[in-house]
This record gives structure tokens, C-alpha cells and sequence, in this order.
């Protein structure tokens, strides 16, 4: 089933183990069902992406080193601790850790969510594109730019958000978007986390301000990502068109027909069994790993 490459362009994944720890608080992830379950998921995408590449790196934080190393004992090809910086952000701004493990990038790479379950390596011709994404996002004006209690001060740290969210014309994604996304211009990355920490760092005093913080996720993904976008003059590349469209994503959790799967976290039962029937039956040794750490209250 799986076929290990060599591949010039590494895997990154995040873990930031402050919006982990924050799990039960976070009403952006209401749907996930628990802790364990995420995970479930977390082990899972890391075993299957480290038997198809060879250079898997984790960009985490020390505690989270201590739960997905030094505890789990995940494969990871390389650890780092960076995202011990992000101590002082909220962990409503969820998309942080995301952005940050791109930025530092100084090579080609492709970020893999933890919830994406990989069954066979990515063409290769994704190799030649500064940028690409999973899906091209169709767009509509959201409503939700009006939640946004905007404020003077905004106008001085990015007019060009001011003007989308005071007219109420900032693009809202019909869902998340850096579930997988990479390319070869890691100055583009470089870039984009810049701009958006020297935003969030901008405005954290007026933080308080904002009814809904959890919504500044999407500004962040949608707006920030593409006005990147448009200052490099960068046209980024769809991997996936198909995912335009959710009516054809498989609502079959392990359907090994596809590449990939993005496992949408949700209360579902029978996906909840079926991820967890799964990790023990393929990989039993991470399974009860999990299952002990549950019974010593490790996290």
C-alpha cells in the first residue's frame, strides 16, 4: 500500500500544545469530540506520512515535545521548538502555529494538517509550483464581517482590511484552507507569517475590542493569504479541483481509492470508531501507547 519516496520537498506539520491543552475552551473546535480522539488523529497521519516520506519535521513546542516524542514516541524525522514563541497569543487565533511553522521554512515544503490521512505520496509536479493549496476556494461576501466591532486604530495597522471589513466585503471561505498547502517560495511563506504577526502583534491591545477573535482566523486565511498573494504577484496553484466541490469529497472516513483524505473532526460515531478501530488494528504499538497515557492522565 505505501511506497516510501525520496522527496525533494519535506513534510511539516505543527503542534501547538497550548490550543491543545485549551481544548475544552475553544468554541472554534466544539465539533471535535475529545482530546483523545484528535489525537487518535494526530498518531495516525504522522505514521502514514513517515511510511511514505522520509523527511517528516514537527514544529511544536516543548511540552508538546514532551507529549508527541518523548511520550508517544511519533517518528518524526526532526523536532522543532519554535512554537514555544507563541506562548503570549490566544489560542482563539487557532490558524497561528500554522502560518508560523511556514514561515520559518528555508526550503521547499508541503504543510499536512493532522487531520489529513495520507494513502499514497503527492505527483511530483507539485515540485515545480511556488505555491499551491488543496482546493481553489469559491468566495462569497460574508456576513460575518459585520460581527467585527471595528475599531479607529485598525484603519492605521492595515487600510486594506479596514476598508473590506468596515464595507463589509472581506471574503469569507466556504471552509478552512491551510489543511495542505507548500510550494518552493518559502520567501513567500516568509512573508505571509510575517505580515500576519506584525498584524496580530499590532492589534493585540485592542484585541478586547473584537466581539468575535475566533472569526479573525478567517481574515488571516482568506484576506491576509491572498493580498500576499497579489503584493508578490503569486497565482496559487489548486492541487485538488475537485475539492471545490464538497459534494464530492467521500463520506467514506478509509477509503483508500483516494490519496488523501481530509477527516473532518465532528461527533460522528461511527468515523470516531472507525478512526480508532482503525489505529489499533494498523498500528497496535501507538494504539495502547495512547491507551496508556489515558490511564496515567499524561494530558
Amino acid at each position: 500500500m505505501f511506497e516510501r519516496i525520496l522527496a525533494p520537498m519535506k513534510i511539516v506539520q505543527s503542534f501547538w500544545s497550548k490550543k491543545f491543552y485549551d481544548f475544552k475552551t475553544r468554541d472554534a473546535y466544539n465539533n471535535c469530540p475529545t482530546e483523545e480522539h484528535e489525537i487518535y488523529s494526530r498518531v495516525l497521519s504522522c505514521l502514514l506520512l513517515s511510511k511514505l516520506y522520509d523527511r517528516v519535521e514537527l514544529v511544536t513546542d516543548s511540552k508538546g515535545k514532551e507529549l508527541l516524542i518523548d511520550t508517544l514516541g511519533l517518528p518524526y524525522s526532526s523536532v522543532t521548538l519554535e512554537l514555544d514563541k507563541l506562548d503570549k497569543y490566544s489560542t482563539e487565533l487557532f490558524v497561528l502555529d500554522e502560518i508560523y511553522s511556514m514561515g520559518i521554512q528555508k526550503e521547499p515544503f508541503i504543510y499536512i494538517d493532522e487531520n489529513i490521512f495520507m494513502w499514497a505520496a503527492l505527483p511530483s509536479e507539485l515540485n515545480g509550483h511556488d505555491v499551491f493549496t488543496l482546493r481553489q476556494k469559491k468566495y462569497d461576501y460574508s456576513d460575518k464581517a459585520k460581527l467585527f466591532d471595528v475599531t479607529s486604530q485598525f484603519e492605521t495597522l492595515n487600510s486594506y482590511l479596514y476598508r473590506s471589513m468596515v464595507l463589509g466585503t472581506f471574503l469569507q471561505p466556504q471552509s478552512g484552507m491551510i489543511g495542505f498547502m507548500g510550494g518552493n517560495s518559502s520567501s513567500f511563506f516568509q512573508d505571509y507569517s510575517l505580515e500576519t504577526f506584525t498584524f496580530v502583534d499590532q492589534y493585540m491591545p485592542f484585541m478586547n475590542e473584537l466581539k468575535y477573535i475566533v472569526e479573525l482566523n478567517y481574515v488571516l486565511t482568506s484576506e491576509f493569504f491572498y493580498n500576499c498573494c497579489r503584493k508578490n504577484k503569486v497565482i496559487p496553484v489548486s492541487y485538488l479541483p475537485k475539492y471545490d466541490d464538497p459534494e464530492k469529497i467521500s463520506p467514506i472516513l478509509f477509503n483508500r481509492n483516494e490519496r488523501f483524505q481530509h477527516y473532518s473532526y465532528n461527533k460522528n460515531p461511527y468515523q470516531i470508531n472507525e478512526l480508532e478501530s482503525f489505529l489499533r488494528y494498523k498500528f497496535p504499538e501507538y494504539y495502547y501507547r495512547i491507551q496508556n497515557m489515558l490511564v496515567e492522565k499524561s494530558f
